[in-house]
């Protein structure tokens, strides 16, 4: 049974303590405020280019994250689920509050050594590390249980290393456009072929093949973090039991990889029916990403529904109560708001705010990176060959 001994607290100490969240919060934003910039610029690359109207601004640039905006707006929606069920349920002790607290240190002096370092992507890790921190220091294992998987979810606003995305990107352009070819050539009738990025198609003036860039007709796989994340929001609100729920985003993924090879294919199709090569813009691969991605989804809300007459069928009980209704048990919690008004809590986060301040100007890094990347000439040319020069930036 749960703990009602707490007596509800009065308006003051409500009020202290959503004074003390709000400024404990306010100083982990400032303490964290260079890498979420840095998040902001990797969703949008293109957000600083002012000569680019505000379309090419927001879906330009190739991102991996295109949902990364809309990550917070998930989150927040979760945290209001999770509060309109069992609202703030508050049961600290003893081992609780010591490994939050040690938590709490660990992710601030981690993250002081990442802004002196520039490293942004583990600072991103060691953000989440303190918001499940902080849920142990103000209600112990009851308030993280059932507020941490919201902060697992904004996981997905991290942004990982560009060699690591490159490799990721890679190998699911290979996956795609292989089972595409195969596809072409035994379902359609469409000769094709796969040689290094480009598919080759038959059917070109002359006797030519068409040649189609594989990177670029497959670009729409990057939309595949944001299918996820699609996926675990309609798993948090699904109406399944749990071990239904768990099927929910290979479903999903399985979905997207599968829409995506028949996209390429159409492609493909249309391309060799036209008899002449397509340019293919950013519109048309965000367009084929949304499109997916709403399929995809839409695909597990069927699943789900199957699932659920499949159940009825078999006389299996494999519905839940309904998540947007409060929890039975929710009623039985006595609301003790936790302590955030802690004086050595907001010491500690105001400290580390304030050094995070002073290291972000010493990093040398970014400083070391540019000069060096200065120091190489835009071009070299050697004899009739000229070889250009890229700055890439791993972080």
């Amino acid at each position: 049974t749960l703990d009602t001994t707490d007596a509800t607290p009065g308006v003051s100490s409500v009020t202290r303590a959503r004074i003390g969240a709000s400024i404990v919060i306010g100083l982990v934003l400032i303490t964290w405020w260079g890498s979420l910039v840095h998040f902001w610029h990797r969703w949008l690359p293109f957000w600083d280019r002012t000569d680019l109207d505000w379309s090419q601004r927001l879906l330009g640039g190739g991102s991996y994250y295109v949902h990364g905006p809309l990550t917070p707006l998930v989150c927040l929606a979760a945290a209001l689920l999770v509060h309109r069920r069992l609202g703030i349920p508050v049961r600290t002790r003893p081992w609780s509050t010591r490994l939050g607290w040690w938590g709490l240190m660990a992710s601030l002096l981690f993250q002081l050594f990442c802004v002196y370092a520039g490293v942004n992507f583990a600072a991103g890790f060691a953000l989440l590390v303190l918001a499940i921190s902080l849920l142990l220091i103000w209600g112990g294992w009851a308030m993280t249980r059932h507020y941490g998987p919201v902060v697992l979810l904004a996981g997905f606003m991290v942004p990982l290393p560009m060699n690591w995305i490159a490799d990721i990107h890679f190998h699911l352009v290979w996956l795609v456009s292989t089972a595409g070819v195969v596809v072409a050539n035994q379902g359609v009738g469409v000769p094709s072929m796969l040689v290094g990025d480009v598919i080759h198609l038959a059917g070109g003036p002359n006797g030519t093949t068409l040649q189609l860039p594989a990177s670029v007709a497959c670009d729409g796989v990057r939309f595949l973090p944001a299918v996820a994340l699609g996926s675990l929001g309609l798993t948090m609100l699904s109406r399944l039991t749990r071990r239904w729920r768990l099927t929910l985003l290979p479903i999903a993924l399985g979905l997207g990889l599968l829409l995506h090879v028949l996209a390429v294919v159409a492609l493909m199709k249309y391309t060799a029916a036209s008899g002449r090569p397509h340019s293919i813009s950013e519109h048309w691969q965000w367009g084929q990403g949304l499109a997916v991605s709403v399929m995809a989804l839409a695909g597990v809300l069927v699943y789900q529904s199957l699932v659920l007459r499949a159940g009825r069928l078999f006389g299996a009980n494999w519905r839940r109560r309904s998540p947007l209704l409060p929890a039975r048990c929710g009623r039985q919690w006595r609301v003790r708001l936790p302590a955030a008004d802690r004086p050595a809590l907001v010491c500690v986060v105001a400290a580390a705010a304030a050094l995070s301040y002073l290291l972000a100007g010493k990093a040398t890094t970014f400083t070391d990176s540019h000069v060096a990347a200065g120091a190489m000439p835009d071009a070299i040319t050697l004899g009739p060959h000229r070889c250009g020069s890229v700055v890439i930036d791993l972080d």
